[in-house]
């Protein structure tokens, strides 16, 4: 896709939730391709909208019949080598909204722990979605946050999992709707991304606390400057979420199946 294409594509308001939502196909990372979406077909509409009822449905059931479950804390490569699904990682600023996200996308209340001192997570945490009924097993990991008081520097061990994992389809870059704009470390973050090629998708946080209008702007503003800073493997479509309403977790929830190839037939 052509930088010039991204950079035209604008964004609407997730709220407005009549138009179906464009499954994205699978993406493999380590590739020196530029990412290419089926999502350029409605490159005026950039925002995930809800799924269709039957999908959604499909999608509900998915998720209340597998069980979450934490897998272990990682600060070494060899610590999750053996961990061979397909997974999706989330990452953000410290204080962001990681853990509630997380915990509404699994359906669990407590599962990741929450914290109001940032720089709660120093590791990367392997949680896992399964069921004995029926096939299909994801892995999601939770990143250290960053910024505030957490470590200011990852070290080889976060690089070396956006560089080498080879299982990892998707990174979601939260980003906090109230803050209004990209932190340098949000930058240094896409910076990563964009150098080892890892697909990343914005997922707007705590979206509930913004007019409709502002939410939709601060969207339309804030693709336009990921994109600027890594227009080859940014998705042009962002989530707009709140853990508190659920407001965008039935579409994150869509997306993480459909980037893990378990996308419920049609």
């Amino acid at each position: 896709m052509a930088r010039s294409t991204l950079r035209s594509l604008h964004i609407i308001s997730v709220l407005n939730t009549s138009p179906p939502i464009v499954w994205c196909a699978s993406r493999s990372v380590h590739t020196h391709a530029r990412v290419q979406s089926p999502l350029t077909d409605i490159a005026s509409k950039s925002t995930a909208t809800a799924p269709q009822t039957q999908a959604a449905n499909q999608v509900a059931q998915f998720f209340r019949q597998r069980s979450a479950k934490f897998l272990i804390a990682a600060v070494k490569q060899h610590h999750y080598r053996h961990l061979t699904h397909p997974e999706v990682a989330f990452a953000g600023r410290s204080n962001v909204g990681k853990s509630s996200l997380i915990n509404s996308v699994l359906c669990s209340q407590k599962l990741v722990k929450t914290s109001k001192k940032p720089g709660h997570t120093s590791a990367l945490n392997f949680f896992a979605l399964s069921s004995r009924a029926g096939p299909g097993e994801i892995n999601i990991v939770d990143m250290p946050g960053y910024g505030f008081r957490s470590r200011n520097e990852w070290g080889d061990f976060i690089t070396d999992y956006l560089s080498k994992r080879k299982v990892l389809r998707r990174v979601f870059l939260l980003v906090e709707a109230k803050v209004g704009e990209l932190k340098s470390t949000d930058e240094n973050f896409l910076e990563l991304v964009e150098e080892y090629r890892v697909p990343v998708q914005l997922v707007i946080t705590k979206a509930d606390k913004l007019k409709t209008v502002d939410t939709a702007q601060f969207s339309n503003d804030i693709i336009r400057e990921c994109t600027r800073i890594a227009p080859s493997v940014l998705l042009p479509q962002a989530i707009c979420c709140s853990s508190r309403t659920r407001m965008g977790i039935d579409i994150l929830q869509a997306e993480v199946l459909s980037v893990c190839g378990l996308l419920p037939s049609k």
